[in-house]
């Protein structure tokens, strides 16, 4: 019996914070809101077309230690 109450318990104490989440009402959109905003579609090329590194660009590897 005591088991079953402490897992009640439990539950209860982890629960509780859950129900104290959150908006009672509808939300409300602020004063001089510019929402919601149009974000530019980028396109990205496919997966696999990674353009090759060129040869004369600087390598991103360190170099001996002077």
């Amino acid at each position: 019996m005591s088991r079953r109450l402490i897992l009640a318990a439990l539950a209860l104490l982890l629960a509780l914070p859950l129900a104290a989440c959150g908006r009672k009402g509808s939300p409300e959109v602020p004063e001089n809101a510019v929402y919601p905003r149009v974000y530019p579609n980028i396109p990205f090329p496919p997966p696999g077309a990674r353009k090759a590194p060129d040869s004369q660009a600087p390598s991103a590897e360190p170099g001996p230690v002077q």
